[in-house]
């Protein structure tokens, strides 16, 4: 159990720090290169594969199912769609999302897609109030999906503690 749990820690540092390198190109450019987004995915996917794969070996059943995999990415599929429909939102926003979801499980993938948009919706807010930016001015959502990722996962850590 605990080496499960170490295990599980281990694959939320490296996607923390994923978004963390991410964020810092979609802050300063605007735009994520095509290959950080596939190659960091693909790496998310496979190594998530082998740990349930190692689950499935020592307990002899398999956790997870398909459909919790999908509820898993669902918020990134729904951004994922509200960016080709309406070309508002980057679609690479949506799959770095998804991404997410692989590693989180469905409650916490909620609960960080829904911080990050209310960090984003605060900070757009606050530039619109000091007159820092207009209307129609564009943020990039990546680095406030890093800062909910590592708020939620340093809360999660303090509650760990507290039991």
């Amino acid at each position: 159990k605990g080496n499960e749990k170490g295990r599980y820690c281990l694959l939320q540092i490296g996607m923390g720090i994923y978004l963390g390198i991410l964020s810092f190109f979609d802050s300063r450019d605007r735009c994520v290169s095509r290959w950080m987004l596939w190659g960091g995915g693909i790496s998310v996917v496979v190594i998530k594969c082998i740990a349930v794969l190692k689950e499935v070996n020592e307990k002899g059943e398999l956790q997870e199912t398909g459909m919790g995999l999908f509820l898993c990415l669902l918020p990134g599929i729904v951004l994922w769609a509200a960016g080709r429909l309406t070309g508002k939102i980057g679609e690479a926003d949506g799959i770095v999302l998804m991404v997410t979801g692989v590693v989180l499980p469905y409650v916490q993938c909620l609960e960080t897609a829904v911080l990050s948009l209310f960090l984003i919706g605060m900070a757009a807010l606050a530039l619109l109030v000091f007159r820092f930016a207009k209307r129609g001015t564009r943020l990039p959502y990546i680095p406030f999906l890093a800062a909910a990722f590592w708020i939620r996962y340093f809360m999660g850590m303090l509650s760990n503690l507290a039991l």
